[in-house]
């Protein structure tokens, strides 16, 4: 199995096993959950589990302004690496505003998000590290939130965005000495997730 085989695998395993882990909740939930009135002025708690993979740990708030609009800001942390060929060290936010097509409790929804990072990455050879100031990007979003029943559901979303950052490139080893500096342009997808959602 080569290198990406096994990165693919380990981004797409968490998300399987959530699906699994969820289903019986969906089988069991009653009509009934979906028929109470909800107040749309309110707030959604949800934690995103394909950042697990890398040990990223991260959660999100979620306000619902009316039916059609919410806004959200996500933190994702990690303060250590994890292995010496591959790995992140960050503390970044991604927030973001939503337009659902049909309600905020359940359906599609289209946004817009913006990125914010500070990072350490190791990456075989080289560390890249940010300076002078984080990445900064800017992107939209599509998302459907699938309700189990009144409290929890599962986020599926995807993103593609513009990010620029400026950086300084070690050799990646102890104390490695410091290569050039960079600036990087990216337009592509920069946001992925599989989430775990609970209503208050």
């Amino acid at each position: 199995m080569n290198r990406r085989s096994y990165s693919i695998i380990r981004l797409l395993l968490p998300l399987c096993i959530v699906i699994l882990a969820l289903q019986p909740l969906y089988a069991n939930a009653s009509n009934n959950d979906f028929e109470k009135p909800r107040s749309y002025s309110q707030w959604r708690f949800s934690t995103n589990i394909l950042p697990y993979s890398l040990t990223i740990i991260n959660a999100a708030a979620e306000y619902i302004i009316n039916p059609k609009i919410s806004v959200e800001l996500p933190v994702f942390y990690c303060p250590w690496h994890f292995n010496n060929t591959f790995s992140v060290r960050t503390l970044a936010i991604q927030p973001e505003c939503r337009y659902w097509i049909k309600d905020a409790i359940r359906g599609h929804y289209i946004g817009i998000h913006a990125n914010i990072a500070q990072y350490n990455l190791l990456n075989h050879r080289d560390r890249y590290q940010d300076r002078v100031r984080p990445l900064l990007g800017v992107g939209l979003s599509y998302g459907y939130l699938l309700p189990f029943n009144s409290k929890w559901s599962a986020l599926f979303s995807i993103g593609i965005g513009y990010s620029s950052t400026i950086y300084k490139r070690f050799y990646n080893i102890d104390n490695g000495a410091h290569i050039d500096n960079r600036s990087t342009h990216y337009i592509g997808i920069d946001m992925i997730g599989a989430s775990i959602v609970y209503n208050l």
